[in-house]
């Protein structure tokens, strides 16, 4: 018989499948679990971002999809920026219809650090295919804080 090789990714994999399973089991027998599926949300982070820089701009880009336009909000300052947004359940179906509830809903905000100082003048911001995602222009100066509308 020869030794088996140990994988250590599918190790990992299976223990965090069998973690979700006994969550799983736990929460849909649970008094917690209609709040749990209601409140959870994006998580105490918020949206899954990337954050690059050229010679010249700061660009953010944030996962969001399902979220309206409308339901986002774009906040920078010349160190950071902010993301506030909600995610809107949709009540077509009964909840004694699911069999299983993943998608999240919710309210979120995260703030970003900026990696350069930027102006708040004429950031730009567009979403599109559920991606949102903001322009930057470097400056070396300023302390302003501006809106950004998202077109």
């Amino acid at each position: 018989m020869l030794p088996m090789r140990w994988e250590p990714r599918t190790a990992l994999h299976q223990m965090r499948e069998e973690m979700d399973r006994a969550f799983d089991s736990f929460f849909s027998r649970s008094p917690l679990s209609r709040w749990w599926s209601e409140n959870r949300g994006f998580g105490d982070l918020g949206p899954s971002i990337d954050v690059y820089e050229t010679d010249t701009e700061v660009v953010i880009k944030a996962e969001v999809p399902g979220v309206a336009r409308d339901d986002l909000d774009v906040r920078v300052a010349n160190d950071s920026v902010t993301l506030t947004g909600e995610l809107r359940r949709e009540d077509e179906v009964n909840e004694d219809g699911y069999h299983r509830r993943e998608r999240c809903f919710g309210r979120f905000t995260r703030t970003v650090s900026l990696p350069s100082p930027c102006k708040t003048e004429g950031a730009d911001a567009s979403y599109r295919d559920g991606v949102l995602t903001i322009r930057l222009t470097k400056e070396q100066e300023g302390t302003k804080t501006k809106r950004v509308e998202i077109h």
